[in-house]
């Protein structure tokens, strides 16, 4: 079984890695990855690649909490429909149903489970197929997000946060982000509160919340590098696309913006490039679209073109491709065969 995470559940990583003096384009070129791929809020990647990338940070970053680190910097809002869903919530029992129901959204292959221990409730986030332990930073960073769940109905001092970490792992830097009620050596990583607390409503979202969770700011750079490659993916459905273009929408200079994208770890021509190759792959693989079509919406003037690019980029043409589909590890809206999870981002709209 193949699972799948959305990059926009993965969208601050970047913050994280420019914050630490780490270029997000060569960690993700390192494990075989597009440089732009955490600017895509639409693609998906698998989960195996996923777990691979975290390690690889986390053996480069020294940083003993990096499943919290990345919860931190990542906002709520991020997760698109699936926090949306949550936060219109009227109370926290709707809101924890939603995010459990909901849940590919973001990724596949992971469980929001509750359960109940007299009067506590017990709240988790399970990997299928894989412990706690063997998923140790993955883990870590979705039980902070449940945990800043239920801060929004619950006060942190009534909420007790158990990890699998030893005790000897204690710091005032995991207090500062999970509170001070902590245990450790758990079975799995839980966030529990007093089961009254379900019926409480939720609170309004709003910047000193932000700043709570300590959420890291590194200018404008990741910014600009997010919005450049939006702005390319819109221009490119009117027809090609080019840096000059891309920087008057936004209303900068080119050179600004090509030392932004550099920040990154990009240029303008990589990035138009890496975005191509890994749509053209994802929709050769799924045949509702003509050659032509596909080269029209990437922003080629001809079919021809599109073709020589297919052919610098894999060897191979459109139609070889068509009758032997790559095993794509990273697919832009969605992967394929249709999961769960792009049925319910068409039905949210």
């Amino acid at each position: 079984m193949r699972y799948w995470h959305r990059v926009a559940s993965l969208k601050e990583v970047g913050t994280y890695l420019v914050s630490r003096g780490m270029v997000p384009a060569e960690i993700l070129r390192r494990n075989g990855l597009p440089a732009s791929l955490l600017l895509d809020s639409n693609a998906w990647i698998e989960r195996e690649v996923c777990f691979r990338l975290v390690a690889d940070i986390a053996r480069h970053s020294g940083d003993p909490y990096l499943g919290l680190h990345f919860a931190e910097v990542q906002r709520l809002q991020d997760y698109g429909p699936w926090a949306e869903g949550i936060l219109r919530s009227p109370t926290l029992r709707h809101a924890l149903d939603f995010a459990a129901e909901r849940i590919s959204l973001i990724r596949t292959g992971l469980a929001v489970r509750r359960r109940i221990e007299g009067d506590r409730v017990l709240l988790s986030a399970e990997f299928l197929g894989v412990n706690d332990r063997d998923a140790l930073h993955p883990s870590l960073a979705c039980m902070t997000t449940l945990y800043r769940i239920v801060r929004l109905a619950v006060d942190p001092r009534e909420i007790e946060v158990r990890l699998c970490l030893p005790p000897q792992r204690l710091t005032d830097e995991v207090e500062r982000l999970l509170g001070s009620r902590l245990v450790f050596d758990a079975e799995r990583n839980e966030v529990t509160f007093d089961i009254g607390a379900l019926g409480l409503p939720l609170r309004t979202l709003t910047l000193p919340e932000h700043e709570v969770f300590g959420l890291l700011r590194t200018g404008q750079p990741l910014v600009t590098a997010r919005e450049a490659y939006s702005e390319m993916r819109e221009l490119l459905s009117a027809g090609p696309t080019t840096v000059v273009d891309v920087a008057h929408a936004l209303d900068i200079s080119v050179r600004q913006l090509q030392r932004h994208l550099s920040r990154w770890g990009v240029t303008f021509e990589g990035m138009l490039d890496e975005f191509r190759r890994t749509s053209a792959l994802t929709q050769l693989s799924d045949n509702r679209y003509s050659v032509t079509e596909i080269a029209h919406q990437l922003g080629y003037s001809d079919s021809s073109h599109f073709t020589r690019a297919v052919r610098r980029w894999t060897g191979r043409s459109p139609r070889q491709i068509r009758l032997h589909p790559p095993l794509v590890q990273v697919w832009r809206d969605g992967p394929l065969p249709e999961t769960r999870a792009r049925a319910l981002l068409r039905a949210t709209g």
